[in-house]
């Protein structure tokens, strides 16, 4: 998105960022491309486990947010607010005097053509 952004500016269109802050509005934040999940019947469900667990923690936060720092990534969130500013750009960092709403709800999400898509794919493997 910031891409685009800078695209349409160096073209000359009249485009800006804005801030999300600048509203009255609570601010959306949601786990964007930092989302992961814990599949059923994996070969080592220990060892998912605790890769979770430390993705989730702090150190697996700073090393994610380390290894995504390319301007496509500058939004990427994290649910944390405990990282340091050194490796969360301004446009991502959390503010504790804000409250957030929650965009990656699972409840506003329609999951049947998910299940539709999952129940087709293990038919079709013969699982």
């Amino acid at each position: 998105m910031l891409c685009r952004l800078r695209r349409a500016q160096e073209q000359g269109l009249p485009v800006a960022e804005v801030s999300p802050y600048q509203f009255k509005e609570a601010p959306g934040i949601g786990s964007n491309n930092g989302a992961i999940v814990l599949m059923n019947n994996q070969p080592h469900p220990n060892t998912a486990k605790v890769f979770i667990n430390w993705y989730l923690s702090r150190e697996g936060q700073i090393a994610f947010r380390q290894a995504n720092n390319t301007q496509e990534d500058e939004t990427t969130t994290s649910m944390r607010e405990d990282l340091p500013l050194s490796v969360v750009p301004e446009a991502a960092r959390r503010r504790k005097d804000v409250d957030y709403i929650e965009i990656s709800r699972h409840d506003w999400i329609e999951w049947k053509p998910v299940g539709d898509l999952i129940a087709a794919a293990r038919q079709k493997s013969g699982k």
